[in-house]
């Protein structure tokens, strides 16, 4: 089974370094788009009004894994079915809930590497066959996401910087041409310009052109771009790094970092492995159930590979220390 947890681990982490965790920034959108959520709620059941990828969390998060090694793979390529669908990139369909296509690649990774746990390395079943097709499956979806997402954000980004409205351009209409409402137009208001034209015989116009100008005069420039450069916001939220990965603007994700770890360590990949294989067989531990004696003798087996991940961790922590 380690072929497939390879696999999926690649595939997992691939998309972490393109996407990072979606942000806790609420993103405003125009018309056409939804707000990007930080967090969505898959606590509870599951309720008429969720969506289909909150959906699909909560039934992969219900799902237990058995005492037979053929009943965990059966779930396994349940679980991946269930993945699936939502790599189909749909341009900003797809953008607007990648947030929950992160947290269920997360929560994915995590089953899977509870399920390869407790299947045994001699299971030869035709099911392995069919489970690794699956996941080879989701990895060549996954990469098509990747690259088709960063082509559309790419494109439209670039338009909506030609089309980005100017602060000052803004505020140099409202003073000067405030009376016929100018600046209306130049952002896209015509309704407002047509009745600006309609009352320029009054002073209504030029009082709304100085009031346009004290308070754009002082908004932040990212107030700004989220009142008349919605496109700009909502594409410039993704981000190309130096290595051309797709990753959310000002995000980190913490969940990659060790308390120890320094920028440094946090680049060597044997000390990242092991932190890996901890974390691995922490969550199929809380992930176990121990109602039955399978479940107490895998809890035995998985708490002692635990252990003998810890002190491997440590000791190379030792040794990155005393290279310094």
């Amino acid at each position: 089974m380690k072929i497939i947890r390879d696999i999926l681990w690649g595939a997992a982490t691939q998309f972490g370094r393109e996407f990072g965790r979606a942000g806790a920034n609420q993103i405003l959108k125009g018309k056409n788009h939804y707000v990007i959520k930080g967090q969505s709620d898959y606590s509870g059941r599951i309720k008429p009004s969720d969506s289909d990828i909150v959906r699909a969390y909560k039934e992969i998060n219900r799902i237990k894994f058995a005492q037979s090694n053929k009943a965990n793979v059966s779930r396994l390529i349940d679980i991946t079915d269930k993945v699936l669908p939502f790599l189909e990139f749909s341009n900003d369909k797809s953008l607007d809930i990648m947030s929950e296509i992160k947290d269920l690649l997360d929560l994915y990774q995590t089953k899977v590497d509870h399920g390869n746990a407790l299947i045994d390395d001699s299971f030869k079943e035709e099911s392995i066959i069919f489970l690794e097709q699956k996941t080879n499956l989701l990895v060549e979806k996954l990469k098509k996401f990747n690259s088709q997402s960063k082509k559309w954000i790419d494109s439209n980004l670039q338009i909506a910087k030609n089309k980005r409205k100017s602060k000052s351009t803004f505020m140099i209409l409202s003073f000067l041409l405030g009376g016929i409402g100018i600046q209306k137009a130049y952002v896209g208001q015509w309704g407002y310009f047509f009745l600006s034209l309609v009352f320029s015989f009054t002073l209504i116009p030029v009082l709304i052109g100085l009031y346009d100008f004290f308070n754009t005069l002082f908004m932040s420039s990212d107030r700004f771009d989220n009142k008349f450069n919605i496109d700009f916001v909502y594409y410039n939220q993704f981000s190309f790094s130096s290595e051309n990965d797709l990753e959310f603007r000002e995000v980190v994700d913490q969940n990659k970092i060790t308390e120890n770890s320094t920028d440094e360590n946090s680049n060597n990949p044997e000390l990242k492995a092991a932190e890996m294989e901890v974390k691995k067989f922490e969550d199929a531990l809380n992930d176990i159930d121990t109602s039955s004696q399978k479940g107490k003798a895998d809890k035995s087996l998985l708490e002692g590979a635990l252990k003998s991940a810890k002190n491997k961790l440590q000791k190379i922590k030792k040794e990155i220390s005393s290279k310094k």
